[in-house]
């Protein structure tokens, strides 16, 4: 009984770790490809207004 509720703490700790370290991947991946892009519209708007 123990043993079986260690091991799913165990794949929920895991699963919650993987699903906060793909967040953080995702985030970095999109950072990457549309950040750039955003500073420059946002720099764009400011210096036009």
């Amino acid at each position: 009984m123990y043993k079986s509720m260690e091991i799913k703490d165990d794949w929920q700790a895991m699963f919650l770790i993987n699903a906060v370290t793909c967040s953080f991947l995702f985030f970095g991946v999109s950072s990457t490809f549309f950040g750039q892009r955003l500073i420059d519209h946002s720099s764009n708007v400011f210096y036009e207004a």
